[in-house]
């Protein structure tokens, strides 16, 4: 049985249901909450996004059942898929994440093969009301972020540097240490889209 988190919740959303264009999917966590509508408006009508947003760790089987289920809800087709899972499990070890995350991986190729899959790197974890100073977890974060980066090299998958975008810039924070300001997510949603948009225009 998997450790939950404390508080557990999955957001299922589409920014517009029309078919007569590309989709692309974003999977995170309540990051991806923040820059998924501006992700969408960067799209500029060339794909459609929806997204699942969940609190579940890498390890948890209802993550894999989770996605499943909300991103086959209305058969949509989806020319992308931004995968994004690294702030929630920290109950696990390195090897604990990369055995989930592998599998995860595992099952994209399995149910979505020839989809394209883009790995993104978690942002960064600071200190509450000093987002100035990265905290202790944040080095959690950064060895997370390089067996992502291993396993998209073992796969032949892309990674998107979500992490390097916010890094530097703590006036983008909300100060609470995992969340941003508008700002901040907009910029990570001009990196997400200049990536996505690589693929809507094909």
């Amino acid at each position: 049985m998997s450790q939950l988190e404390s508080i557990e919740w999955t957001q299922y959303w589409s920014e517009d249901t029309r078919r007569d264009k590309k989709r692309v999917l974003l999977i995170g966590d309540s990051i991806s909450v923040g820059y998924r509508s501006e992700v969408h408006k960067r799209l500029g009508g060339d794909a459609y996004v929806t997204a699942i947003s969940t609190s579940k760790g890498i390890d948890n089987p209802n993550l894999i059942r989770e996605i499943d289920l909300y991103a086959h809800a209305e058969n949509f087709e989806y020319g992308a898929i931004h995968f994004n899972n690294g702030l929630h499990g920290f109950h696990l070890d390195d090897n604990g994440y990369r055995a989930g995350y592998e599998q995860v991986i595992l099952y994209f190729k399995e149910h979505y093969a020839g989809v394209r899959l883009i790995l993104a790197l978690s942002t960064p974890v600071t200190v509450n009301k000093h987002p100035e100073t990265f905290s202790e977890m944040n080095d959690i974060v950064l060895r997370r972020n390089r067996i992502v980066c291993e396993l998209a090299k073992k796969y032949g998958l892309e990674v998107n540097d979500l992490y390097a975008c916010v890094a530097d810039r703590a006036e983008l924070s909300a100060g609470d240490g995992y969340h941003y300001k508008n700002e901040g997510y907009e910029c990570l949603a001009e990196q997400i889209a200049s990536v996505l948009l690589e693929e809507a225009k094909k």
